[in-house]
């Protein structure tokens, strides 16, 4: 079960945003400026922040560095920052002080835009704020949240993937409020328990944007319940500069050697990869490739069959098979999911990719995760640079 919910969530989170991933400037060919943490700016009128991608989510500054805030559920939260008055004509929404101090997290990827924020700030206070997370111990890799579940300052709240969490223990946690995903049933009834005992929350899907920009952008979103809009605004615009330098890398390379570049998952028989004008066939052109199926019609995820997918895969030059390293450790896993794969040309040469166990909760390293796609696609541009998301699949 478990694995087949990865499967649908790789599904939903490829046809969308697919390069998400944490900050981290070691082994990179292209430096960004550093980043200083700057105050909310504190406006005067009533103005949206400046969302220049993301559909699912918006920001309303208004007087005294109040923020009405409107989730992905069209739900509007006032964040007030402590200390300060709800603004005249506001009075009927539902109140979040800030910065937020002690709150629950639904999945990784949402504790991974706060792990970029603090890595711009250059340390960690922003972790003391988390005070349970629902992903299981075992499946972090983020060191502030694999310490804070060791020495129990943060909880690790079960959830049922049918029945949702154990409201007792959402409870017991006793959070200001909770980050809850999508529509996934877990997080529809989570979302109707925490009414029920007035416990306020917000809807984040990320995941369901139209583009990497997009996704990024999110970052806004979490750094407004922290105050520090300022600093999101210029992590997002940092990293967008340095995609856009690395892709001068590849920009003026021909067609024709350009490697073939195919990427999918299989399950039960079933090929799950991108059509032909999807974030992710533009983004391996960005990064020097073709994308192996780029005449099949298509913005998002599309299913072919394993013989339709091997004819058409059979001479690319790499595979990117978007797995985690627990579901296919090393190539006798793949085959064994089906031989034809290891009949593949990328196969033979050894330019097999998978995800990093921590990819998913890596949300804003869209730039390092470009970085590691140009790598894989043209090592011989980005020699000495280590994989950070992906990794080659072990023998």
């Amino acid at each position: 079960m478990k694995r087949k919910i990865l499967v649908l969530s790789w599904v939903a989170l490829m046809g969308g945003v697919c390069f998400f991933g944490c900050e981290n400037k070691k082994n990179n060919p292209v430096q960004s400026s550093g980043i200083n943490p700057v105050p909310a700016e504190d406006t005067g009128s009533p103005r949206k922040t400046a969302i220049q991608y993301a559909k699912n989510f918006a920001i309303t500054y208004l007087p005294d560095q109040v923020k009405l805030l409107t989730d992905s559920d069209g739900n509007q939260r006032l964040l007030v920052p402590r200390g300060r008055e709800v603004p005249p004509g506001y009075a009927g929404l539902q109140v979040i002080p800030t910065p937020i101090n002690h709150v629950l997290y639904t999945a990784t990827p949402q504790v991974g835009f706060i792990d970029a924020l603090s890595k711009a700030l250059g340390e960690d206070s922003l972790f003391a704020s988390i005070g349970g997370v629902m992903n299981s111990p075992e499946e972090w890799v983020i060191p502030q949240i694999v310490d804070g579940l060791a020495k129990g300052t943060i909880a690790y709240i079960p959830q049922d993937h049918r029945t949702g969490a154990n409201i007792e223990s959402v409870l017991a946690l006793s959070p200001e409020m909770v980050f809850t995903g999508g529509l996934e049933e877990s997080q529809v009834l989570l979302r109707a328990m925490l009414d029920e005992a007035g416990i306020p929350y917000v809807t984040v899907t990320n995941w369901t944007e139209p583009d990497n920009n997009a996704g990024l952008e999110w970052i806004k979103f979490f750094a407004a319940f922290y105050n520090l809009d300022a600093l999101a605004d210029e992590v997002f615009e940092t990293k967008l500069a340095r995609i856009e330098e690395l892709s001068k890398i590849t920009a003026d390379i021909p067609d024709p050697e350009r490697p073939t570049v195919a990427f999918a998952l299989v399950y039960e028989g079933i090929v799950y990869t991108q059509g032909g004008q999807s974030t992710t066939a533009q983004e391996l052109y960005r990064a020097g490739g073709l994308y192996a199926f780029r005449d099949i019609p298509g913005k998002g995820g599309i299913n072919l069959g394993m013989e339709e997918f091997f004819n058409r895969a059979r001479d690319s030059d790499v595979l990117i098979y978007t797995t985690l390293p627990a579901y296919c450790p090393d190539k006798k896993a793949l085959v064994d999911v089906d031989p034809l794969l290891g009949e593949l040309k990328a196969f033979k040469e050894d330019r097999v990719f998978i995800l990093d166990k921590g990819y998913y909760m890596n949300s804003a390293g869209v730039d390092e995760k470009f970085l590691d796609m140009v790598f894989m696609v043209h090592p011989e541009l980005m020699k000495g640079h280590t994989l950070k998301h992906y990794m080659r699949l072990p023998d």
